[in-house]
């Protein structure tokens, strides 16, 4: 377990809130939701919150098996999906900020040191993460362009924790939300994005979700079809459409999020899953 001390240093994972603010929520307990585009210096940080979110879904199970025998080999191939994901013209990445308590920073394989996340009490951090592909034309600077492949090009994963008979039956897709930060909206601020961003430029909206997160894109308009994954386990995976809604209905829906606590959210937090 990574136990985070308070610290003075300046780390790179903490961020204050700047003009790509995309959307701010707020839940029935006043908790403040702010979605805003990921920065590419951050990265780091979007791996850490990716990796152990990921890690009670049912899929991550079914696809690493060896994910505690081999964090790092996790904790790269996150890190080279997202290195591939912000330089993608057609990628967004978008994140949720939350205010950082000392011994939030719980769920990672002791594999990593104490202390490698360093954010001082009260600074915000990132807390969930959305990874949406096919939402046109975006492009970086040359300095961010020049950072990420510098990242990569020192980059490899062994991918030992993997089975990959499994990956390649199954191709994951979805949002995550780190566990520490499960009930305070961080998966329901992300999904309320997804609908008002793919209505803007007018395309349509396709997730997988787990039967947890299923509950909380349901919300926001996605009619899902139930698919039985095969293994030796078999579970099931929701695939999702967004509904044909009017501008009128999607606002009562994102309304709800002001007024409803979370019940997927609440039922993962309690019983150890996410999406």
């Amino acid at each position: 377990m990574v136990k985070a001390e308070e610290s003075t240093a300046s780390c790179p994972n903490t961020f204050s809130q700047s003009g790509d603010v995309l959307k701010e929520l707020e839940d029935r307990a006043g908790r403040q939701c702010i979605v805003r585009l990921a920065r590419v210096k951050e990265v780091y940080r979007l791996a850490f919150v990716l990796m152990p979110g990921f890690s009670f879904s049912p899929v991550f199970e079914f696809q690493r098996p060896k994910y505690w025998d081999y964090p790092g080999d996790t904790f790269n191939d996150y890190l080279l999906q997202l290195l591939d994901a912000f330089p993608d013209p057609t990628t967004r990445i978008y994140v949720s900020e939350d205010f950082y308590t000392i011994g939030k920073e719980k769920g990672f394989p002791k594999a990593f040191p104490e202390g490698h996340l360093c954010p001082r009490a009260d600074d915000k951090v990132v807390a969930g993460v959305a990874i949406c592909r096919g939402l046109g034309h975006m492009t970086l600077g040359k300095g961010d362009k020049d950072y990420l492949m510098f990242l990569k090009d020192g980059m490899r994963s062994l991918q030992r924790d993997k089975d990959q008979k499994a990956v390649e039956s199954y191709t994951l897709q979805t949002r995550s939300a780190k566990e520490a930060y499960w009930g305070h909206g961080h998966g329901t601020s992300l999904a309320a994005v997804c609908p008002e961003v793919a209505d803007d430029r007018k395309i349509e909206a396709c997730i997988s979700a787990t039967k947890m997160s299923k509950s909380i894109f349901e919300r926001f308009g996605f009619d899902f079809e139930e698919l039985k994954v095969k293994c030796e386990r078999p579970f099931p995976i929701f695939l999702g459409k967004l509904a044909k809604l009017s501008s009128a209905e999607r606002l009562n829906m994102e309304d709800g999020m002001r007024t409803v606590t979370d019940p997927a959210e609440e039922t993962t937090r309690q019983n150890g899953h996410t999406a």
